[in-house]
């Protein structure tokens, strides 16, 4: 008995579904992104690296605690940078943002810092420290123990050009 030949339609439909079985097959995008290692290691138990979408970093300072540790983030745009939230001057003492004046400030005020971290008033041996940051795409990736110290101020200016502290109600951070 002689086979008949396949008629081209049907080997044509027959090819077309065994395309989609193999490209159901083929793994998809979307969904949740896989959990990736802390781009770090520290000899620091804690969060090595806090990452945040950027969308939700205001222009302007932003505060952020990332593990025990208190980082400023400073955005313009699509640069951001961060500062440890601790005054140079007395080591380990917080800073805090004042919107009225448009400084950190330290305990009661005496030594300020403008927002690029230069010191505005009192005397500290050193500008703020940062912190290292990565912006890529739509995420910042803040390392909290990646910290850059500051540099020896040129010349503060004189107390009497600043307006007062800023109120405890006042502080940011």
């Amino acid at each position: 008995m002689a086979r008949r030949p396949i008629p081209f339609r049907i080997r044509i439909a027959l090819a077309g579904l065994a395309g989609l079985g193999l490209a159901w097959l083929i793994p998809k995008g979307g969904g949740t992104p896989a959990p990736m290692p802390t781009p770090t290691a520290t000899d620091r138990p804690g969060v090595t690296a806090l990452q945040v979408p950027l969308d939700l970093i205001p222009n302007g300072v932003s505060f952020h605690k990332a593990g025990e540790v208190r980082v400023f983030l400073t955005r313009s745009g699509s640069t951001v940078v961060g500062f440890l939230g601790v005054s140079t001057a007395s080591g380990d003492g917080p800073v805090w943002w004042c919107q009225r004046n448009s400084s950190f400030e330290d305990e009661g005020g005496a030594v300020r810092y403008d927002r690029e971290g230069r010191i505005l008033l009192g005397t500290a041996p050193r500008e703020l420290d940062r912190v290292r940051v990565l912006v890529t795409a739509d995420r910042v990736t803040i390392f909290p123990d990646d910290v850059i110290r500051g540099i020896t101020p040129q010349k503060a200016l004189p107390g009497d050009r600043l307006p007062a502290p800023c109120s405890t109600s006042e502080r940011l951070g």
